[in-house]
């Protein structure tokens, strides 16, 4: 019975081992795809379409006619969803690289953030 504990400790240090080794590789994955999406769609600039900010630590893909809610749920609801979207579609138009302070604005600017509207409201008076 000893050797059975043993071999299970082993194998739940295994199974952490391999665990971690797979987050690595898929953040390592999901990083390589963003900066692909983000060189085609800012061609090669890698800069905020709006501003310029180029810091790709902030930069995310707007859909330039809003809708990016209920597209990202479609896909997932997930960053990572709606990179490989893209890719595998050939880089769609419609889309665009801003930087997170630009796409905030642009969501409060033309209403497409159900809260953003509360705020609007709530700021007026």
């Amino acid at each position: 019975m000893a050797g059975m504990e043993a071999l299970k400790i082993r194998w739940k240090k295994q199974r952490i081992k391999w665990r971690e080794k797979r987050m690595a590789h898929k953040k390592d994955w999901h990083s390589a795809l963003k900066l692909k999406i983000i060189n085609h769609y800012t061609k090669g600039s890698m800069k905020c379409k709006r501003c310029g900010f180029d810091d790709v630590r902030a930069l995310q893909v707007d859909h330039v006619n809003g809708g990016g809610y209920a597209h990202r749920k479609s896909l997932g609801n997930s960053s990572t969803s709606v990179y490989t979207y893209l890719k595998r579609n050939n880089y769609p138009v419609g889309f665009q690289i801003l930087c997170a302070n630009c796409n905030w604005i642009k969501r409060v600017e033309n209403g497409e953030y159900s809260k953003t509207k509360k705020i609007l409201c709530h700021n007026s008076n």
